[in-house]
């Protein structure tokens, strides 16, 4: 005689159906989401050339500037729906589009062609010597200038994630304050 065995287990297709719906839903929303915020930054940036904002370094400063610290982004990023970073992101990508008079796109912040170059019109290489000995006072002093140069370049979102590095993992470690003339 054959034993049957009866599941009292439930199946779990419907409620999969549900999940996998929701998720579907939520991939649609993301992708009209990114798309607005690309048409959104598009437009505000064909706005600035209509306004006749300059293409130029101090255009283009003053730009990122306003979308880093607009009111609505600075109320969107203290009830947690961007990340200072994200919209530091957005700045510098809508820099570099506005500079270079291209389309914005997400990534265009990563893409080393459209660097904005320096007030005189030229990327200029940085240089230094050989080092054949150091201390960690030299260390700390060539740190510090790194977060000058990452301060001047708008940076601000990497130079304080240096400075926290720097003040968590090297022992002793404080930010050496110099003149900016010299």
């Amino acid at each position: 005689m054959a034993v049957t065995i009866v599941s009292i287990v439930p199946s779990f297709n419907i409620a999969a159906k549900g999940i996998v719906t929701a998720m579907r839903k939520a991939d649609a929303i993301a992708i009209k989401t990114s798309d607005l915020i690309v048409q959104t930054i598009q437009q505000y940036l064909d706005a600035a050339a209509v306004a006749g904002v300059a293409r130029d370094q101090q255009g283009t400063k003053a730009l990122g500037s306003e979308i880093r610290n607009c009111q609505v982004m600075l109320d969107a990023i203290a009830l947690g729906t961007f990340e200072k970073k994200t919209i530091t992101e957005y700045a510098q990508g809508a820099m570099r589009a506005y500079f270079h008079n291209v389309a914005y796109t997400p990534t265009l912040k990563n893409d080393p062609a459209y660097k904005i170059p320096g007030a005189d019109g030229t990327v200029k290489a940085a240089t230094s010597g050989a080092v054949t000995k150091t201390t960690k006072a030299a260390l700390y002093k060539t740190i510090s200038k790194a977060l000058v140069q990452a301060r001047m370049l708008g940076l601000t979102e990497q130079a304080a994630d240096l400075l926290d590095f720097c003040l968590d993992n090297f022992e002793g470690f404080a930010e050496v304050k110099e003149d900016p003339a010299v």
